[in-house]
């Protein structure tokens, strides 16, 4: 069975061949540490780095390769400039379309005295008119907002919004993790003060490759999150105030960076524009397709449905059955890969309407061809018009560890004189205690003294989950899923 890989908004793969040949040659052929060797192996990696600076900074229209700051990621980059930047009594505007890399600091943040305003988006993850006006303060500093969103594929008016930022004297923090690569980013056209990247994505480099842009003047802005050894003003015992050294202490992954540069290297001879078109009309061969099938009310379509206002993700939720089931379908039956759940955006699935249930989400790249589309689009029939697949046996004690808590759950099936194939009893550690019951001992064996004593357990009242149906009130909760089920927990009841 052909994989297809559909999960290019969490990492683009596969990566072009030298990206890989890039990290080998350095691990094995270079392997000198920069800003420390005082020797040519040194000299040479410490070119190629501020090489790859200089394609970042043509590619983002950046004031100088030395505002290019190396992180391992852009959830390090947004964290970097929030904390560094915002004080105690600052307010900040962040979209109601915020993935969790910025809405976590600012929560942090909140408890610390800074305050945040969430900008209004409409049910399809686009920004509404006057959004940002209505939540300007008098101690507004900055706005921060993704410039595409990683549930829906939704564009931000970047552009617009950087106006608004000028016009009113704040800061404008852009979040490209979505955009670089694909759609065109001008920090100088957009009036952008501090462009975070991830290096993963439409960069097409390795994991732990990302960073930051500064417009100029910035830095004296931002306190450093870390200090430490940076080779330079080692006389000094304080972090230096020039770029990029202030934020980058420590040795950076220089592997993954000369990774990063094969790949910006590739897209420089590709196209912005050419890989932009491919993955766009993909996207709209793929949404073709799902209009039939949302017309006759087999799924549901989130997001823009034009194609001049999105990138190459597409969130949608099967109505005939459970997400994760039929995601975990895609790929057993069918061998497509994607994501299914909040997509580390819960702020963005509460916008869109999906939440706590979540999506399925479908992100196309360079690599994927129409005919991959076309078998994305029949499997997914075939999901929504079949019965449902049966998943592999014993696995409901490893799917969801977090629900282990407050208490543990034992999971225990009990034949019912052929009323129902299996019934799954949920017991607290307490009552299992007290019952006899340990997970170690055969659970149809110890079950069958407890058969038709069921009020006798306690009431148990799990997080909530979209993964099981109730069958049975309090005190004793019940999920008819068959024997061997990895969903056999349920959602609590309103």
């Amino acid at each position: 069975m052909e994989k297809i890989y559909l999960d290019n908004a969490a990492t683009t793969f596969p990566k072009p061949p030298q990206v890989a040949q890039a990290v080998y040659r350095y691990m094995t052929q270079q392997g000198a540490n920069i800003g420390r060797g005082c020797y040519d192996s040194a000299y040479q990696v410490e070119e190629l780095v501020f090489e790859t600076r200089q394609l970042l900074c043509r590619l983002f229209h950046g004031p100088d390769p030395r505002s290019v700051v190396f992180t391992k990621n852009v959830t390090e980059s947004l964290n970097v400039l929030l904390k560094g930047l915002l004080r105690p009594g600052d307010h900040v505007i962040a979209s109601s379309m915020e993935h969790n890399a910025v809405m976590r600091p600012l929560v942090q943040l909140e408890k610390q005295g800074c305050s945040f305003s969430r900008a209004a988006c409409s049910a399809g993850g686009t920004l509404l008119p006057g959004a940002l006006e209505a939540c300007l303060q008098p101690n507004t500093r900055a706005v921060v907002m993704t410039h595409a969103s990683n549930v829906c594929g939704a564009l931000m008016p970047a552009a617009q919004v950087g106006a608004f930022c000028r016009a009113h004297h704040l800061l404008f923090i852009l979040d490209s993790a979505q955009t670089a690569g694909t759609w065109p980013v001008d920090m100088q056209a957009m009036s952008i003060d501090a462009l975070a990247f991830t290096g993963h994505k439409g960069l097409l480099g390795p994991q732990g490759t990302g960073g930051f842009l500064l417009a100029e003047g910035m830095e004296g802005r931002l306190e450093p999150l870390l200090s430490g050894g940076t080779g330079s003003m080692s006389h000094s015992e304080e972090a230096p105030a020039f770029l990029p050294d202030r934020f980058e202490a420590g040795t950076l992954n220089l592997p993954g960076i000369l990774g990063l540069r094969e790949g910006l290297l590739w897209l420089q001879e590709t196209g912005l524009d050419q890989v932009r078109e491919h993955e766009l009309a993909l996207t709209g061969r793929f949404l073709q397709g799902l209009a039939p099938l949302e017309a006759q009310g087999l799924l549901r379509v989130f997001g823009p449905r034009g194609l001049e206002s999105r990138t190459g993700v597409v969130s949608l939720q099967v109505l005939t059955r459970e997400l994760a089931q039929a995601a975990y379908e895609l790929d057993a039956r069918y061998g497509i890969m994607t994501r299914v759940g909040l997509h580390c955006a819960p702020s963005a699935h509460k916008t869109l309407g999906t939440f706590p249930t979540g999506t399925i989400r479908f992100s196309f790249g360079w690599w994927n061809t129409p005919g991959q589309v076309d078998a994305a689009l029949e499997a997914l029939e075939a999901i929504c018009r079949q019965a449902p697949y049966p998943p592999p046996p014993r696995r409901a004690a490893r799917f969801r560890p977090w629900f282990r808590e407050p208490f543990q759950p034992l999971k225990i099936p009990l034949r019912r004189a052929g009323a129902l194939p299996a019934v799954f009893l949920r017991l607290s550690g307490e009552t299992a205690r007290r019952l006899g019951l340990t997970p170690r001992r055969d659970c149809r064996t110890a079950a069958a003294r407890w058969r038709g004593r069921c009020p006798v357990l306690e009431a148990i009242r799990p997080p909530p989950g979209p993964w099981g149906r109730a069958t049975r009130g309090p005190p004793c909760r019940a999920v008819d899923w068959p024997t061997g089920s990895n969903r056999w927990f349920q959602r609590a009841p309103p």
